[in-house]
């Protein structure tokens, strides 16, 4: 369990043999991945939407959001400039904002439904 009561995100005493300590092995889990070989859950709201990232089929990291038994790449919500792209969320809200790093090394808000982002900083990313 998380220190709030909630569910935890991996770790020792925490959520064993959920899908959040599946994807903490880095392994493809419970729920599986974009295509690539490994991903790795690192949020989750209290009703169950977990976030993180993933490997796609070129080996690079794509942020993903899994709720419903269904795992959804980010960037496929989120417009991004050309040749950037959402690597890994962070964390997730109970109102759908979800906070992810990107491949040019600014974090963004993500709001869902819809994908409205927004971005956090200048040049920082969160962990």
């Amino acid at each position: 369990m998380g220190g709030d009561g909630g569910p935890g995100i991996g770790g020792v005493g925490e959520n064993h043999g959920g899908p959040v300590e599946g994807a903490r092995r880095r392994g493809p889990g419970v729920f599986g991945t974009l295509g690539g070989s490994e991903s790795q859950a690192d949020g989750i709201d209290s009703s169950g939407a977990i976030v993180g990232w993933s490997r796609i089929a070129n080996g690079d990291s794509h942020a993903f959001v899994w709720s419903s038994d269904r795992m959804m790449d980010l960037n496929s919500l989120a417009g991004m400039e050309a040749g950037v792209w959402l690597e890994e969320a962070t964390a997730i809200n109970d109102v759908g904002q979800i906070v992810a790093n990107a491949s040019n090394g600014r974090a963004y808000l993500i709001t869902l439904p819809g994908g409205y982002l927004r971005a956090l900083s200048e040049s920082s990313t969160i962990r």
